[in-house]
């Protein structure tokens, strides 16, 4: 693994991750980044709003990582989370796990955020659905202070050997977004989850956890660039600017996106990162 972060403050932030579609792996990343943090030295707090419990469950037994589960009761109420969110970042960092779907919790993740991770794998139907999340971060990010929400997607489950992959690197090209280092389809994940543990711990020289240390650099570097975000809000505030379910994802490519692997699709992979071969 490459040489250790020197100064790895992230005291204060708030990273929310989260994408209105499910199966996307946004537990996978919220557990190997808090791993990642605590491992430099970064006392979190990870706040799993998800009722499926994916990331509680994965770090309950962790000695070494803060987890706790705040599932939504109703999905037109944003949570008390918030408040537990907000105090917590006094003295740490706080990574909050979204549940899928577009509820108040969503906006008001990305209203007291300083990042918004939006995981996404190759899939037409994960496209889709991340445009949305996209395009509601933008509309948040638009009611915030000038850059003190960054928006950043994740690519998970990456593999040369899959068209889609290289579909889906071309339009991350496309959406304006960052674009942090991508995570390739690997096993290991599933054991880390079996072990309780994020991927770095189980094995740390591994592709697995050399891909996730390529991501969280990125992002700590991001992050310490950008002024601490500090807005106290209230639960009420966000639950009036919930998005509409009513507006359902159109089954064209609602931006005109061209989301077919151009001509120079192994040179933009190569690019990215690390060869992400299942």
């Amino acid at each position: 693994m490459s040489s250790p972060v020197s100064q790895c403050h992230l005291a204060g932030r708030i990273i929310a991750i989260g994408n209105i579609k499910g199966g996307v792996g946004k537990s996978t990343v919220t557990v190997n980044l808090a791993g990642w943090l605590t491992s430099h030295g970064m006392p979190v707090t990870v706040i799993d709003t998800d009722p499926q419990a994916t990331a509680y469950e994965w770090l309950c037994q962790s000695a070494d990582i803060a987890v706790q589960h705040q599932p939504l009761k109703h999905l037109d109420q944003a949570g008390q989370w918030i408040e537990t969110a907000q105090q917590a970042r006094q003295d740490q960092c706080v990574i909050i796990d979204l549940p899928a779907v577009a509820t108040a919790a969503l906006v008001a993740a990305m209203m007291i955020a300083n990042a918004i991770i939006i995981p996404i794998t190759p899939s037409a139907a994960d496209i889709k659905a991340s445009e949305q999340t996209l395009k509601f971060a933008r509309q948040c990010a638009a009611k915030r202070p000038a850059n003190s929400l960054q928006t950043m997607l994740v690519p998970n489950r990456i593999s040369r050997r899959m068209a889609l992959s290289q579909a889906l690197l071309n339009w991350l090209d496309y959406t304006g977004a960052q674009a942090l280092p991508g995570l390739g389809m690997r096993t290991l994940q599933a054991e880390a989850i079996a072990h309780g543990t994020w991927v770095g711990a189980l094995a740390p020289a591994s592709k697995a956890a050399l891909e996730v240390d390529a991501m969280a650099r990125a992002l700590v570097r991001t992050l310490t660039k950008m002024p601490i975000a500090n807005d106290r809000i209230q639960a009420t505030q966000c639950e009036a600017q919930q998005p509409s379910q009513a507006q359902p994802i159109q089954a064209d490519n609602p931006t005109g996106i061209n989301v077919t692997p151009p001509a120079n699709a192994e040179q933009q992979i190569a690019k990215r990162g690390p060869a992400m071969n299942s």
